[in-house]
């Protein structure tokens, strides 16, 4: 299935041979109730996506903040990652 086709097919024009994909056909005709079918869906779709992907982006976001909070880690090797980055000489460090 293809736009291209469908637009052409649509509007009366013959579609090239060279055209590949096929135009969408509808299974019944259609009618005032299917749009209003429709249209009553894609509302309830559109009234659940803004909040979908604003809990989505939350949730990233506390999951990035998450992974940059120090953990303290009891028993051996909690020293904090300043100090694990070994000797500096007076210039910097050390060559």
């Amino acid at each position: 299935m293809d736009i291209a086709p469908t637009i052409l097919k649509h509007l009366g024009l013959s579609v090239p041979a060279d055209m590949r994909g096929k135009p969408v056909e509808l299974d019944h005709p259609l009618s005032g109730a299917s749009l209003r079918t429709l249209k009553a869906r894609l509302e309830v779709v559109s009234s659940r996506r803004l909040p979908a992907i604003a809990w989505l982006v939350i949730c990233w976001a506390l999951l990035l903040i998450a992974m940059r909070l120090p953990i303290a880690r009891h028993g051996r090797g909690t020293r904090s990652a300043w100090a694990m980055r070994g000797p500096r000489s007076r210039a910097g460090l050390i060559a």
